[in-house]
């Protein structure tokens, strides 16, 4: 009776272990393929080697899933430096980790007949992130002060571009994709007007003062799927596709504009970041600047 105790209590012990081994973490999701390193991640199971239970939530964007974590509705997601700034300013939120890296995932794109942006007269952005931040530079670059904004969600870009409501608009892809295929044309990509872009890694305060081991995982989790993004671009575009309907050519797409590698931030990523929280100081976004040094954890990946 006894040995059968013991094995019983054992088996009770290994069920328990396994049962609570991998911690539960929801991550938001969107629709492109800067999110292709959680699906690929999900598809590859390397969330399960960490000892991680993820789950994912689909959002129309970046800022909207980032405003869910600084709501406690989610745990982490991936989003635009400006747009995780933003939100910084008046929510706890952490940037953990740069995830990808960019200066051509977001683009200027005309409508046909308009070859040079000094013609552009009216155009379309996506507020108080990358989006709107481009063209706040292009504003400058190009010597178009006075041209007239449009706010908009990003889905909805193309077809203003097609029916002639705006002469342009400068959004990640893949919108400027879907706008080419209808007649637009690229004017120009984010490095040309000065904004080298970073999307980053996402959590609560609170969340990361009870889960740390959790979010060091997620990142380790993120980094291998940017390995294999990397080295075998057609494959990490399928498991995309597969686990989160991203179509297989904007991953390919993707490798080719972004870079993928999981990182620290920088002393130059806070430069960037500072000028970052000045632009969103003075457009009026938020009503402080944002503190860096209270929304960025440095050195918190260790590869």
């Amino acid at each position: 009776m006894r040995r059968i105790g013991i094995a019983a209590f054992t088996s009770f012990g290994l069920m328990t272990a396994s049962v609570f081994a991998a911690e539960p973490v929801t991550i938001g999701t969107g629709v492109d393929a800067s999110f292709s390193p959680v699906f690929v991640a999900l598809q590859n199971k390397l969330f399960e080697k960490e000892g991680l239970n993820v789950t994912t939530q689909n959002y129309p964007s970046g800022g909207e899933a980032t405003d869910a974590v600084g709501a406690g509705q989610l745990n982490m997601t991936v989003v635009g430096a400006p747009a995780a700034l933003n939100r910084g300013s008046r929510v706890d939120v952490r940037i953990l980790a740069i995830v990808e890296t960019h200066g051509k995932f977001v683009k200027l794109v005309a409508r046909k007949g308009i070859t040079d942006p000094s013609q552009i007269k009216k155009i379309g952005f996506a507020p108080a992130g990358d989006s709107e931040y481009s063209v706040r530079l292009a504003m400058k670059k190009y010597n178009i002060p006075n041209v007239e904004l449009v706010r908009s969600a990003p889905p909805e870009l193309p077809a203003l571009l097609t029916r002639g409501d705006i002469d342009a608009f400068f959004i990640w892809e893949p919108w400027p994709s879907l706008a080419v295929k209808q007649g637009g044309s690229v004017l120009a990509v984010s490095e040309d007007v000065g904004h080298l872009g970073t999307i980053v890694l996402v959590t609560s305060a609170d969340w990361l003062k009870q889960h740390r081991a959790a979010a060091e995982g997620v990142a380790r989790a993120l980094a291998q799927a940017c390995d294999a993004i990397r080295a075998n671009p057609e494959e990490a575009g399928k498991a995309a596709q597969m686990a989160g309907k991203i179509p297989v050519d904007q991953t390919v797409q993707f490798v080719k504009e972004v870079d993928c590698k999981v990182r620290s931030v920088t002393d130059k990523d806070l430069e960037d970041y500072d000028r970052i929280a000045d632009f969103l100081l003075e457009q009026k976004i938020t009503k402080t600047k944002t503190d860096l040094g209270k929304v960025v954890v440095k050195d918190f990946y260790k590869p």
